[in-house]
């Protein structure tokens, strides 16, 4: 994992099983770049771009971040 204070934010739906669970996902990286595994089928994700490590036809949607007065900002768009 980055060893700064690095916020991510992605969409809960996972493609592979077809239902709402990446929030319960274990989060590390895969070569240095962040990833979240799907607790279902252990699908690896970028938390940078949403792309599937193990299936490159496969993403879920990434959300822009920010952090401002201590308050994290997520867009409500891709």
């Amino acid at each position: 994992m980055p060893k700064d204070n690095a916020v991510f934010a992605v969409n809960n739906y996972d493609p592979f099983g077809k239902v709402h669970v990446l929030s319960r996902g274990l989060l590390g990286d895969i070569k240095g770049e962040p990833m979240i595994a799907s607790p279902l089928y252990k699908q690896h994700f970028s938390l940078l771009t949403g792309q599937c490590f193990e299936d490159e036809s496969i993403s879920i949607p990434v959300y822009a971040v920010r952090i401002e007065n201590n308050r994290v900002a997520v867009s409500l768009w891709e």
